[in-house]
């Protein structure tokens, strides 16, 4: 389960590409979205918001699977 909870009032999402997943968007400082699913394979895999410019402005992480 992973939770994008929006820190600036602006719009995001949050894909994990890997993984075929894609968030509900927020919009109002505060909100959240949750995603859960099942990992399928071992590894490092990117996570990052969807919008155009913001995974180059830092708003990305890594998500480490072992033993799905």
């Amino acid at each position: 389960e992973i939770t994008l909870i929006n820190n600036d009032g602006l719009k995001h999402h949050i894909g994990l590409p890997d993984f075929f997943i894609t968030s509900h968007e927020v919009t109002d400082k505060g909100e959240k979205t949750v995603v859960t699913f099942v990992p399928f394979k071992n590894g490092g895999f990117t996570y990052h918001c969807i919008l155009e410019n913001h995974r180059e402005l830092g708003m990305k992480g890594e998500l480490i699977v072992l033993n799905p």
